[in-house]
């Protein structure tokens, strides 16, 4: 594309790694229920429609463009805000095949950085963390920011509302939940905390699952990009002067709107 090739310049590492991680701001990600129809008829009836939930994508971690995610939601009350490491979650009635499970594990928001509870999400197992705000706010407004250690994530992330959240763990709790954990020591399914034989509602609850499409719009074949620098940044004046030039190279082919974050 013009834009990748006007990219392929010397830029400092750490200033191409910063544009692509404020390319996220211009994503398109949404989030609907898959499976089941009781937890689609719920959202509709709650929300008023179908079409999914306001998000805030974290601007760390891979994020898979042009590609969509069906899993499972998983849910630890013993854990819930995902500040400490999970045990061993039991994926083995994940909607995917066994070979390739694409968990998603629900946490609360607060306690902790986004950054270490998505970490604790992806060495659970989790293929995508979602964080469920603890206030009523629009999210999309919120930046579900790097805390300055999250190079090394891995999954993607993001960020639902309040009521979204409510509306998926109390399903979960009325059915009964899918928090079921392996036993550290042991390799036999009769020896974990799953119930011995299914429950109508429990077949239910193992249907829960999520779609989630992430998707970079470019309608007008142009990359629209946010750039946020706060005055509390020492090197925000540094890459403000060094990037002028590549914005200059890339001309036309881009709209950037820049946010300063004032701090008194």
């Amino acid at each position: 594309t013009p834009l990748g090739g006007i990219l392929n310049v010397n830029m400092k590492p750490g200033i191409l790694l910063l544009l692509v991680a404020l390319l996220v701001c211009s994503a398109l990600t949404k989030v609907i229920v898959y499976s089941p129809k009781q937890l689609r008829e719920r959202v509709v009836n709650k929300k008023g429609s179908d079409e999914g939930f306001n998000v805030s994508l974290a601007n760390f971690g891979i994020i898979p463009y042009g590609h969509s995610l069906i899993g499972r939601i998983y849910y630890d009350p013993e854990n819930a805000d995902g500040c400490n490491p999970f045990g061993e979650f039991d994926f083995s009635e994940d909607p995917d095949d066994n070979d390739h499970p694409t968990p998603i594990i629900l946490v609360d928001r607060g306690n902790c950085t986004f950054v270490k509870k998505v970490r604790n999400i992806e060495h659970a197992g989790g293929r995508l963390g979602i964080v469920m705000d603890h206030q009523i706010e629009d999210v999309t407004n919120v930046v579900m920011s790097d805390d300055g250690s999250g190079m090394g994530i891995s999954i993607p992330s993001l960020l639902i509302g309040i009521t979204d959240g409510k509306i998926l763990k109390d399903f979960l709790k009325e059915f009964g939940g899918t928090h079921y954990m392996k036993k550290s020591n042991s390799t036999d399914i009769e020896d974990d905390d799953r119930p011995k034989k299914k429950t109508e509602d429990q077949k239910i609850v193992e249907q829960a699952a999520l779609m989630v499409t992430f998707e970079m719009p470019h309608p007008d074949q142009r990359v629209e990009y946010d750039i946020w620098y706060s005055s509390i940044d020492d090197r925000a004046l540094d890459f403000i002067t060094d990037f002028q030039k590549y914005d200059e190279k890339l001309g036309e082919n881009v709209l950037m709107t820049p946010h300063f974050v004032s701090v008194s």
